[in-house]
C-alpha cells in the first residue's frame, strides 16, 4: 500500500518536473520553471451530435492559450477575460473522433497542456432490446438536425427503410419488422442529404430473437432468495421451468407472454447455476442459463495508512484504507471516511474511493495543516456496502503526528 502511495507520488512530481524543464529552459533569467495552471471545464472522451461545440475553462493570469484539433477542424479565435476564463469554438467536424489539444504559455515559456477525444457521431441509435421475443421492434435515436438529412435502416438481405426524423427536437424513429428467430443483423445509415446519395456514418447492431427472454438478473447479491422474470414467445413456448444447479425443472408462472419464477433456499455462499427451459407440448424448444452469486462477508479494511496507533507520523502523510473487496461506489461519499482530533472536534477534509483499487482515502481541507504531537482517529461513515449489499465492518483507527510536524 505504501509502495502505491510512494510510486503515485513520484509520478506526479516527475510529471511537473519534466512539464517544467521542458517549457522553462527558454527564460533562465528570472528561474520560472513552473508550468501555468490551466484548466477545462470538461475533460475526458466526448461525444457530440452536431458538427460544433464550445469549450472553455480557466489560465493562469499572463498565460496565452491556444486550441488544435486534429484532424483539423475550424478553431475559433481563443477569447481570455481578465479574470483568467477562456472560451473557443470548434466547428466542421469530421465525423468520427478527434483529438483537441488546449495548452497554456505563460511569459517565461513555460507550458501546460490537456488533452482529450471529441467525437462527432451525426447520429445516434438508443438502447435496442436484445435479446428478445418479440419480432418487430421500434428503433428510436438521436441525430443533428443541420448536417443529417435521412436515416436508412435495413435488415441484412433487404431493402432500407427511411427512419421518421424530427427536426424540431433531432429524434428519429423507424418500426423495424421482420425480425427472424437468431441473431438479425441491422444496418442504420446516416445521409447528408434526403435522397441518401452522401453517407454520412454507418452502424451495425445485432438483435437476437429467441423463444424464451431472462430479464435482468441481481447477480451478485446476499439475499438467500429473489424473483427471476422474463419473456417468452407463446406461438412457440406453452410451458416454462426453472432449475438450479442442475437440479429438477420447476414450473414458473407464466401470464400474458412473460414468465416469473422465485428462486428460493440460497443459504451458502456460492455461484448458482439456473435454467430457463421452454418447452412446447412437452418437447424442449431452448434453455437459457444465468449465475446467481450469494455474498455472505462483509468488507472489512484490510491495511491502513498510516497504520494502527502509529506515532511520529508526518502531518502530510497520506491517509487511505485498503478495502478487503470492492465497495458499491454509490454508497461511497465525502463523508464516508471522516478524522476527529483528540478533543472529539471533527477535521475539514474529503473522502474518495478508488475502485480500481479499492482503497478509500482522506484528503484534509486545502490550507489546513494537522497539528503536531496530536492524537487523530479516523472512521467510517454508515450505509457503505460492498457490490452484494453487505454492510462494511465497523472499523476506527488512531495515529499520533510527530512533534513539531509540520
Amino acid at each position: 500500500m505504501q509502495n502505491l502511495i510512494i510510486f503515485k507520488r513520484l509520478l506526479a512530481i516527475f510529471a511537473v518536473a519534466f512539464l517544467g524543464l521542458s517549457s522553462g529552459c527558454s527564460d533562465e533569467s528570472n528561474g520560472d520553471l513552473t508550468p501555468p495552471e490551466l484548466t477545462l471545464d470538461k475533460t475526458g472522451e466526448r461525444s457530440t451530435l452536431v458538427r460544433f461545440v464550445d469549450l472553455a475553462g480557466d489560465v493562469e493570469e499572463g498565460a496565452a492559450v491556444d486550441v488544435r484539433i486534429e484532424p483539423d477542424a475550424t478553431v475559433g479565435e481563443v477569447d481570455q477575460s481578465e479574470q483568467g476564463r477562456w472560451t473557443c469554438s470548434l466547428s466542421d467536424l469530421d465525423v468520427g473522433t478527434s483529438t483537441v489539444i488546449v495548452s497554456a504559455e505563460d511569459e517565461a515559456g513555460n507550458l501546460s497542456s490537456l488533452t482529450f477525444f471529441l467525437t462527432y457521431d451525426g447520429f445516434a441509435l438508443d438502447e435496442l432490446v436484445s435479446p428478445t421475443v418479440e419480432r418487430a421492434q421500434t428503433l428510436t435515436g438521436t441525430y443533428d438536425p443541420y448536417n443529417v438529412g435521412s436515416i436508412q435502416v435495413a435488415l441484412k438481405g433487404e431493402e432500407p427503410g427511411a427512419a421518421d426524423l424530427e427536426s424540431s427536437d433531432g429524434t428519429w424513429s423507424f418500426l423495424l419488422e421482420g425480425l427472424a428467430d437468431g441473431e438479425n443483423k441491422v444496418t442504420l445509415e446516416a445521409f447528408e442529404d434526403e435522397n441518401a446519395t452522401s453517407s454520412l456514418r454507418s452502424l451495425k447492431v445485432e438483435i437476437t430473437v429467441q423463444a424464451v427472454t431472462i430479464d435482468v438478473v441481481d447477480d451478485l447479491t446476499n439475499q438467500s432468495e429473489q424473483t427471476i422474470s422474463g419473456s417468452f414467445d407463446p406461438s412457440q413456448v406453452d410451458a416454462v421451468l426453472v432449475k438450479i444447479d442442475g437440479g429438477e425443472e420447476l414450473p414458473a408462472t407464466v401470464q400474458d407472454g412473460g414468465w416469473s419464477y422465485l428462486v428460493a433456499g440460497l443459504d451458502e455462499e456460492d455461484t448458482y447455476d439456473v435454467s430457463v427451459v421452454a418447452r412446447k407440448d412437452g418437447q424442449k424448444v431452448v434453455t437459457e442459463k444465468t449465475v446467481i452469486t450469494l455474498d455472505l462477508t462483509a468488507p472489512f479494511a484490510e491495511e491502513t495508512n498510516p497504520r494502527e496507533g502509529a506515532v511520529d507520523v508526518e502531518a502530510e502523510t497520506d491517509i487511505s484504507v485498503l478495502l478487503s473487496e470492492s465497495l458499491d461506489p454509490d454508497t461511497f461519499g465525502e463523508r464516508s471516511l471522516v478524522m476527529v482530533d483528540a478533543g472529539g472536534n471533527e477535521v475539514d477534509g474529503q473522502a474518495a474511493y478508488s475502485e480500481i483499487f479499492r482503497v478509500a482515502i482522506f484528503t484534509v481541507a486545502e490550507g489546513l495543516a494537522l497539528d503536531s504531537g496530536t492524537t487523530y482517529t479516523m472512521s467510517f461513515g454508515e450505509g457503505i456496502t460492498d457490490l452484494a449489499g453487505n454492510p462494511l465492518d465497523d472499523f476506527s483507527w488512531s495515529f499520533t503526528t510527530a512533534e513539531g510536524s509540520p
